[in-house]
């Protein structure tokens, strides 16, 4: 399913060499996003309710000290946001002892910003300044919608439906094709060797021991026909054996000649089942805390393979709110440290809970959808519709009887509230 706003969402990846990103180097990658390059003003660390506002009238020299700390805090994560949700800095080295080839920066920007001459100029340059600092091997710029389509597959399922599959994960598996932007360092350009001299001038160029490669002038031009046939001529010259075969299914059969990475040092098996029991049993607490309030608001609740259908949740969505907060935030240290109540509480406070008046009789409106549609195609749509928003703000002036009208208004009605497999 594709999140609103990602086909105009433009990804600026910059690929991380194995190891951790110090907080040095950090501070000094901060300075030139939010300093020297402005990519855009940050407003707050993370997304959602969880957020932290970052003062608005303090110096980036400020906000780069919080932001750094709250890097080390937070076992080197760390996500700005900006003014809108295209603007975003998402660091994902890799953690203490897990070293790989997937850590990697990302910026985040509208694909609006590619149209401006200038801006096209000055996106070459800093990159190429951020891999020779980063001594990144590798960078891409793309619409996200485009580079998904390229990492991730879906595959059929025996008992039907599909399942999710990536590609590629790392650089060290080889490419997974070639975008709007390609920066290859010098481990690509040593695997490519004389072949990027091959590439037709207007599409590829010497930045200095950094290549570009860019098979078509916009981002917004990827996914067509121009766009696709420009991707294989260039594939063709550089080798088609460092590619994943996206017709095929088939990964890289030339890759680069990287070290086998072995320091994987995960935490004590104690450790990792403790830590897993203690957030089964807040799990536990969560749905037993739901399904209490449910019955006390006489919610409407049908139980799925995969978790339930909330037909009916009363006057407010708090207990959704709950649910889905908790289960969202699993790997959050405050997911242990907050009961059901406490979170509850907490999302009230920050005003993420908004209240709906309550429809006379919700019971009765859904009885007479289900004779509209008749009882099998009731019960198939409610089958197909898997994250639909609350039913009391659909039926509220609700009108007619005609059966595309009902059939519009269910398709608001079924809320999916996802839950442990096998409830």
């Amino acid at each position: 399913m594709m999140v609103i706003g990602q086909e105009r969402k433009l990804d600026t990846r910059i690929w991380l060499p194995p190891g951790e990103l110090a907080s040095a180097r950090l501070r000094k990658t901060l300075r030139l996003f939010f300093g020297q390059h402005a990519w855009f003003k940050p407003k707050k660390i993370g997304e959602g309710p969880d957020a932290i506002p970052l003062p608005e009238d303090a110096r980036i020299a400020r906000i780069i000290d919080r932001l750094v700390r709250f890097y080390e805090k937070n076992n080197y994560d760390l996500l700005v946001a900006g003014p809108t949700h295209f603007d975003q800095l998402l660091f994902m080295p890799n953690r203490f002892g897990r070293v790989s080839y997937t850590g990697s920066i990302t910026w985040c920007a509208h694909v609006r910003s590619a149209r401006k001459p200038a801006w096209r100029d000055a996106h070459v340059e800093q990159v190429a300044q951020l891999m020779r600092m980063l001594d990144a091997p590798y960078a891409t710029a793309s619409l996200i919608a485009d580079m998904s389509a390229k990492t991730h597959r879906f595959d059929p399922r025996p008992e039907g439906g599909t399942e999710l599959r990536l590609t590629t994960l790392g650089y060290d598996e080889g490419l997974v094709g070639l975008v709007w932007r390609n920066f290859f360092g010098p481990p690509l350009v040593r695997l490519f060797g004389d072949r990027l001299k091959a590439l037709p001038p207007e599409r590829a160029r010497d930045l200095g021991g950094i290549w570009l490669v860019e098979p078509y002038d916009s981002p917004e031009l990827a996914g067509t026909d121009e766009a696709r046939a420009r991707e294989r001529e260039l594939i063709q010259i550089l080798g088609p054996e460092c590619f994943y075969d996206q017709e095929r299914d088939t990964k890289a059969t030339r890759t680069l000649d990287l070290p086998v990475l072995d320091d994987q040092r995960p935490p004590p098996p104690r450790e990792v089942e403790a830590h897993q029991a203690a957030v089964q049993k807040r799990l536990d607490e969560h749905w037993a805390w739901a399904r209490r309030r449910w019955e006390d608001e006489g919610a409407i609740v049908r139980t799925t393979g995969e978790g339930y259908l909330l037909l009916s949740s009363g006057p407010v969505s708090l207990t959704k709110a709950v649910l889905d907060w908790g289960l969202s935030h699993t790997e959050d240290p405050l997911f242990l440290k907050r009961t059901p109540d406490e979170v509850a509480a907490y999302l009230e406070a920050k005003g993420e809970v908004p209240h709906r008046p309550i429809h006379p009789d919700a019971r009765a409106e859904l009885a007479r959808i289900r004779s509209i549609l008749g009882d099998e195609g009731f019960d198939a749509l409610a089958g197909l519709l898997p994250a639909m928003r609350d039913v009391e703000t659909a039926l509220k002036g609700m009108a007619g009887d005609g059966r595309v009208e009902a059939l519009r208004k269910l398709s608001e009605l079924l809320t999916f509230v996802p839950g442990p497999r096998g409830d």
